[in-house]
């Protein structure tokens, strides 16, 4: 299970200036980020294969966690200059993913497919598949609107 948190650790409220500087991601960049998809919240974070740090973590691909279906984010959403934190408060975004998800649903997109002998032209897209994640090491990139990252590792047993 993975759990992001944004926390106030003072016993007042907080407002904190917005920040525009999301930490680098490859691909479809925040697309694929679990939390900060088409939400207003600070937070997020994406799931890689493979073991990555602070130094390269952006050489990865995000799996795709959910299901890329047909969405359409508002446009203009028109939020102050700052963000309030409560006192003690903050805010959360949580997870629990067993695969990654291949394909896409129409013409909306997806990611390629992981097998050739589904898709022999990768620029064509494959039938949506769930993939188990297969052994070995992982990375989960974390991350918020001011630029800050933490990185945890997990593997997963054959």
């Amino acid at each position: 299970m993975v759990v992001v948190a944004e926390l106030n650790s003072l016993d007042r409220t907080n407002n904190v200036a917005r920040g525009g500087s999301w930490p680098p991601v490859k691909g479809l960049g925040l697309f694929l980020w679990t939390g900060a998809r088409c939400s207003d919240t600070p937070i997020g974070y994406e799931v890689l294969q493979g073991n990555y740090g602070e130094g390269n973590y952006t050489e990865g691909a995000a799996l795709s966690l959910g299901v890329q279906s047909p969405m359409f984010c508002p446009v203009g959403l028109n939020s102050p200059d700052y963000r309030t934190f409560k006192p003690l408060g903050g805010v959360t975004t949580t997870g629990a993913w067993s695969g990654s998800w291949f394909g896409g649903i129409g013409v909306y997109g997806g990611i390629s497919c992981p097998d050739p002998d589904v898709n022999p032209n990768p620029r064509n897209y494959c039938p949506l598949i769930f993939v188990s994640f297969a052994p070995g090491p992982y990375t989960v990139v974390a991350g918020d609107e001011w630029g800050k990252v933490v990185i945890l590792h997990f593997t997963v047993q054959g």
